[in-house]
């Protein structure tokens, strides 16, 4: 099998490749892939609360913030992948799917938990937010579409 097409699946167009975006300092400032850590605590998450577990609040609050200072870095990093290294990772846009899935639901979760104590528009928003969760997930990934066409049109 000796094709020279054939080799890792992000290797093979010069626009989306690991390589790419791998290599550039942006990428390497953690200095290990930042979503290990992190996608394991949400995975055993999904796991305890799928065995039916209680998670305290303090568990909730955490969780909430790693989150959304995850999806922060990762944000950055989908800057950095789209206006500065030009190059698109299919892996690194999986994980931006991934992030702002897990904040959302995260932050949908916290909304519930916590409205009981809010009053007026606090709790009207967090009601909107449960009921309509689905409007905020594809508004995301169509800002997301935007702007990997917007800057496809800027790649060298």
């Amino acid at each position: 099998m000796n094709t020279p097409v054939a080799g890792p699946t992000t290797t093979r167009y010069p626009v989306t490749g690991t390589p790419l975006t791998t290599t550039q300092t942006t990428a390497s400032n953690s200095g290990y892939p930042p979503g290990i850590a992190g996608f394991a605590v949400i995975a055993a998450t999904g796991a305890a609360l799928l065995g039916r577990a209680q998670m305290s609040h303090w568990y909730w609050a955490g969780l909430q913030i790693g989150v959304t200072f995850g999806t922060l870095f990762v944000g950055w990093l989908m800057y950095q992948s789209l206006f500065r290294i030009q190059a698109l990772c299919p892996y690194c846009m999986l994980v931006w799917a991934a992030m702002f899935l897990s904040l959302w639901y995260v932050t949908v979760e916290s909304a519930s938990r916590w409205s009981r104590n809010w009053t007026g528009y606090g709790r009207r928003l967090a009601h909107v937010m449960i009921r309509r969760h689905d409007i905020a997930i594809l508004a995301w990934f169509v800002l997301v579409g935007l702007l990997v066409n917007i800057a496809a049109f800027n790649f060298s």
